[in-house]
């Protein structure tokens, strides 16, 4: 590839896979700068909601875990919830080793 098209076609792979990277990161930092308080902590908590729910769905330890307590993510969940959630230690990764 000649160094010309080589900074598009990464432009256009970061485009298509949605890995903006610190770009996007920038973007939203600089948005929340100039937000109010409220707004900053909405913000967050939605963020928050969305990683809860994306180690449930993809993590096996997490979703067995947290099934086991009776906790599920969800978008109306309460963030009080969170205390019941159980830490991850490292005798919990040893036993899990592949």
């Amino acid at each position: 590839m000649t160094p010309l098209l080589r900074p598009l076609a990464y432009d256009l792979i970061t485009r298509r896979d949605n890995l903006g990277g610190w770009q996007r990161s920038r973007d939203e930092f600089r948005m929340l700068v100039r937000s109010t308080p409220d707004h900053v902590q909405r913000h967050s908590t939605a963020r928050l909601r969305a990683v809860l729910r994306h180690a449930y769905e993809t993590v096996p330890y997490y979703r067995d875990a947290w099934r086991a307590i009776g906790f599920t993510p969800s978008p109306e969940m309460a963030l009080d919830a969170l205390r019941q959630l159980p830490l991850l230690t490292k005798a919990d990764i040893r036993e899990r080793r592949a």
